[in-house]
């Protein structure tokens, strides 16, 4: 789910069934999303988050965040006013989904992009399929082109899907852990 701060703009959310991605839109308020992970129940078993999970325990970035920065990633700090809120609301709705059951991870995908080495989504898309078996459905794929909220929910989507099946890869600290693939 590519989550945005506030219910007043468009979060990109994105489902990987049996290794098809087949399902995928942007939907605004806590409710709806909460309602399109519901719908799923028993085919969603982990959602991955481009939101941190974690707060910083002093200064704009996590640990976790500091060991991607000294790598070349690039992220914002949670000292500002957006990322502190965008942090807020995926606390709330990763609590909520807990409850259903779903297990939450936090991810990045434009950090996935970078460790990958590939310049954008359609790269991201031939490389799902070839290397992670993962095929995007046409509709699906549709749906991407007119919302950079829905390609970074199915780059989510697809982190997800590797994670459940341990073949992501992962920045760890005390502060918390960012899958990437």
């Amino acid at each position: 789910m590519d989550l945005a701060a506030s219910e007043k703009r468009p979060s990109g959310v994105a489902v990987v069934e049996r290794n098809v991605a087949v399902k995928a839109g942007t939907l605004f308020s806590d409710s709806e999303i909460l309602e399109f992970f519901s719908e799923t129940s028993g085919i969603v078993l982990v959602v991955a988050i481009d939101a941190p999970l974690t707060p910083a325990k002093s200064g704009g970035f996590r640990e976790v965040e500091k060991t991607m920065l000294r790598k070349g990633f690039r992220l914002l700090p949670l000292t500002m006013a957006s990322m502190r809120n965008l942090m807020a609301r995926a606390r709330r709705i990763a609590r909520q989904l807990a409850l259903k059951g779903i297990c939450v991870i936090e991810t990045h995908p434009t950090s996935v992009l970078k460790q990958l080495g590939l310049r954008g989504f359609q790269e991201f898309t031939e490389f799902a399929n070839k290397m992670c078996g993962i095929k995007v459905q046409d509709d699906v794929l549709s749906s991407s082109r007119s919302s950079k909220h829905v390609q970074d929910s199915i780059i989510c989507a697809v982190v997800a899907y590797m994670a459940y099946h341990g073949r992501a890869k992962y920045h760890y600290s005390n502060e918390g852990t960012i899958y990437l693939i």
